[in-house]
């Protein structure tokens, strides 16, 4: 990650990747990441697709109560905040990286469905790519209450969506 440009922001983070050109790929992919494995193989998925038409990928992390200590009244809540964001921002920028594909990766606050479709639009994107859904209780409880990011998006942002499975 020598030659990537590190932008902090309060709202986040913003990293152009080294191989990032000002020409218009052929193809855009905004992909959701939240570090697990799922959204992990996501990202591989897309970084092979990228390669093979002369595409781009926008890595867009939200961060989320996963990247939050479990006490948020604890002396150090921002700082393992950052380093939990930061351990996730290092696994996907070293998988960006193997690739020879223009990137960019944002860690931002948000809903991850508003912040996918933002980001859609920012680097018109032609899909948004996500990590099935892990199943269990959680997954259930999250489509029932409508809060399923593949879900909302394919019914609002108006780009395909693909969900990679694990």
């Amino acid at each position: 990650m020598a030659d990537s440009h590190i932008h902090r922001r309060s709202a986040g983070v913003h990293i152009d990747g080294p191989n990032s050109s000002p020409d218009t790929p052929k193809c855009s992919l905004v992909v959701g990441y939240d570090g697990g494995d799922i959204s992990h193989h996501a990202l591989t998925w897309s970084l092979q697709f990228a390669a093979g038409i002369g595409g781009s990928v926008h890595v867009v992390h939200v961060i989320d109560i996963a990247d939050t200590p479990v006490d948020p009244d604890s002396d150090i809540y921002e700082e393992d905040t950052e380093a939990q964001a930061g351990r996730e921002r290092e696994r996907a920028t070293e998988a960006l990286a193997r690739e020879d594909v223009p990137w960019t990766y944002d860690a931002v606050y948000g809903t991850p469905g508003g912040a996918l479709e933002s980001f859609g639009r920012k680097y018109n994107a032609q899909m948004i790519v996500l990590g099935a859904s892990g199943g269990g209780f959680a997954s259930v409880l999250r489509r029932l209450s409508g809060e399923a990011a593949a879900d909302k998006l394919a019914r609002h942002c108006g780009r395909p969506v693909l969900t990679v499975p694990s």
